[in-house]
């Protein structure tokens, strides 16, 4: 199909499907966040001001500031994958990047009101996607050496 050799490209294309699923994953998260961020409880809990009605209301900064600090936890988790994996290895980047994500959505899910919390849950789940997302290509390097 397409003269492409698909056997001889595995690899590439394999990489390509972990990059989109990991891609999905962020698309995920800020699906789900933006459907909280318009639940009444949520506002109720993290609300610092009132709209034009007088009902308590979220503000810009705090709306932008969870919805991309995921990235930011990304980033940094893109970074220490590859320390990590030097030390313990790509089953020790999985380990971290599972107890990251775990540790955030547990942090998201039992805070009420704090907003440090919930940055640091996004933060986290941020940190555990990056490492996945850097994890098959350690593998691959290290197929490679």
């Amino acid at each position: 199909m397409f003269g492409i050799n698909w056997c001889e490209h595995r690899w590439a294309i394999f990489l390509c499907a972990v990059s989109g699923l990991s891609t999905l994953c962020y698309g995920y998260d800020q699906i789900y966040y933006t459907g909280v961020l318009g639940t009444k409880r949520f506002v109720a809990d993290y609300g610092t001001t009132h709209d034009l009605d007088g009902h308590v209301a979220l503000t810009t900064t705090f709306i932008s500031l969870t919805s991309s600090i995921i990235y930011v936890g990304g980033l940094l988790g893109a970074l220490v994958a590859a320390p990590i994996n030097d030390h313990f290895g790509r089953k020790g980047v999985f380990l971290y990047a599972s107890v990251c994500i775990i540790g955030g959505a547990i942090a998201q899910v039992t805070d009420r009101g704090s907003i440090g919390v919930i940055i640091l849950g996004r933060i986290l789940i941020g940190l555990g996607i990056g490492q996945f997302t850097v994890k098959w290509l350690l593998k691959l390097f290290a197929a490679r050496r």
